[in-house]
């Protein structure tokens, strides 16, 4: 069992799923204006910085980070 919160159990169960079905990768994109501690977590997991990015929703504009976590 994983110690910290449920969303971090939930996450590494994600991430032995995936490495279950052979992906080599994982790619998420993390709005880096809205919640400044979300991206430390992801960098704390091992996902490194690829590119920064601009999001769009609907009208809205939002700067993101696109990370990159290899599994292999």
């Amino acid at each position: 069992m994983v110690s910290g919160g449920i969303g971090k159990e939930l996450y590494f169960g994600f991430e032995e799923f995936t490495r279950s079905h052979n992906s080599k990768r994982i790619r998420i994109d993390v709005v880096t204006d809205y919640d400044e501690t979300s991206l430390g977590f992801w960098l704390k997991n091992g996902y490194i910085i690829e590119e920064e990015i601009i999001l769009s929703w609907g009208e809205k504009m939002l700067s993101a980070q696109k990370l990159i976590k290899r599994l292999y």
